[in-house]
């Protein structure tokens, strides 16, 4: 265990939010050429500014998404483990702690997650054992869920 092994989130996580912001986008495309086509409004151009208006606030939502998925970032070194997300600066959660602090890390998938790649990560910390961080959709999740637990293993004091 000599480098750093890096985990984000899987590309999966992003098609939600990009087929979202497509439904959307055709959803308010097609309410405001039907309102315009059937004489709904008396001003077409205010449909079509507030329509513009909805979609870039539609945009604005996705890209935030999109970016706080981005912001996901767990790491082991092979003297601890960091753990990052956050996109605004009074949201933003970071987490860092040597293998000594923690007690276990597993991890799970289903049977998409096994065939794509990614898996559920949680870290149980020795503070309790309820105490415990995990994120979900991680990929490489197992090969990072097996390097803690090596790293955890190492910092037991041998007997």
């Amino acid at each position: 265990m000599s480098e750093e092994l890096i985990a984000r989130k899987h590309w999966i996580v992003y098609v939600g939010p990009a087929f979202r912001l497509a439904v959307t986008a055709a959803i308010i495309w097609l309410l405001a050429q039907l309102a315009i086509a059937n004489g709904l409004v008396d001003d077409p151009f205010l449909v079509q500014a507030f329509a513009a208006a909805m979609l870039a606030f539609t945009a604005t939502t996705s890209l935030y998404r999109v970016l706080l998925l981005a912001s996901v970032r767990w790491s082991a070194t092979p003297q601890r483990v960091d753990l990052a997300r956050g996109v605004l600066p009074w949201k933003k959660f970071r987490y860092g702690a040597p293998y000594a602090q923690l007690f276990d890390c597993w991890y799970e998938h289903t049977f998409l997650g096994w065939l794509l790649g990614y898996a559920n990560v949680r870290i149980r910390l020795r503070e309790g054992t309820t105490h415990e961080i995990q994120e979900s959709y991680l990929a490489r999740g197992r090969k990072l869920s097996d390097r803690i637990n090596h790293g955890i293993e190492g910092a037991l004091p041998h007997r």
